[in-house]
């Protein structure tokens, strides 16, 4: 698990630097968390549209991605209606490297904790 890793980078935009909060890497997977203390939208867009495409290039083409929000409040229903389906809703992260991510060519699968912890 790395946590607050910075990753410099250079788009069209010029360079830039970008720090998922964890990453983990498993023998067959890797899943990048981002933490929310209530649900965000947003924090779909950040993990799919920066951090995906980033951690893809740290780690090659081999290894599946799962995108991972974090939250403790889930702020309403609007997590069940968002925009490119559903996430799953994770009871805990024993699934993560037992198969559960899809090809590596498909767009990374979405997984919602609910952390009710302190």
């Amino acid at each position: 698990m790395r946590s607050g890793a910075w990753i410099q980078f250079h788009d069209d935009g010029g360079p830039g630097w970008a720090q998922p909060d964890h990453i983990l890497t498993l023998q067959s997977t890797v899943c990048i968390f981002e933490n929310k203390l209530t649900y965000r939208d947003s924090a779909w867009t950040q993990l799919g549209s920066l951090y995906g495409p980033l951690v893809r290039e740290l780690v090659g083409p081999i290894l599946p991605i799962g995108l991972v929000q974090v939250t403790k409040n889930l702020g309403g229903t609007g997590w069940q209606d968002m925009d490119g389906g559903r996430p799953e809703m994770l009871e805990g992260f024993e699934r993560l490297g037992g198969g559960l991510l899809g090809p590596t060519t498909s767009i990374p699968p979405r997984f919602l904790f609910h952390w009710l912890g302190v």
